[in-house]
Formats: C-alpha cells, sequence, structure tokens
C-alpha cells in the first residue's frame, strides 16, 4: 500500500521523495530548483534527506500574504 505522506504525517527525517511529494513538485525540481541556501539538507554519502522542521520553516517562509511580507 502507497501512503502519501502529508507535513502532519511526516516523520522527523524526510526523503527526497518525501519533501518533493509534501511540496507537490518532481525531485528534479526539488534538487534544481530549491538550493540548499532555502532548503538545508543532510548528506549521508550519496543519500540526501530532510529534516521535517526544516520543509516547515521553507514553506512558513513562503506564504503570500503571510504577516510581515509586503
Amino acid at each position: 500500500m502507497n501512503q502519501t505522506i502529508t507535513l502532519e504525517t511526516a516523520p522527523e527525517v524526510l526523503s527526497r521523495k518525501d519533501v518533493a511529494g509534501i511540496l507537490k513538485i518532481g525531485i528534479s525540481t526539488l534538487d534544481t530548483r530549491i538550493p540548499p541556501a532555502k532548503l538545508p539538507r543532510i548528506k549521508l554519502g550519496k543519500t540526501v534527506r530532510f529534516l521535517r522542521t526544516d520543509v516547515e520553516k521553507f514553506l512558513l517562509r513562503h506564504r503570500i500574504g503571510a504577516e510581515g511580507q509586503a
């Protein structure tokens, strides 16, 4: 059974596939359009992981109409 991961059900550490699914983008878009300076990554050899808290912060920083944004 293939269950979709949402930010609410996500574990603390996420794969590239998990993050791409949460953001509703392709993995290649995640890799090429969102630099590590904007969404930090953890590299373990060839494996890349993301912290759920970093994904949450990324989403909050990119909200349109959020308080404090012009």
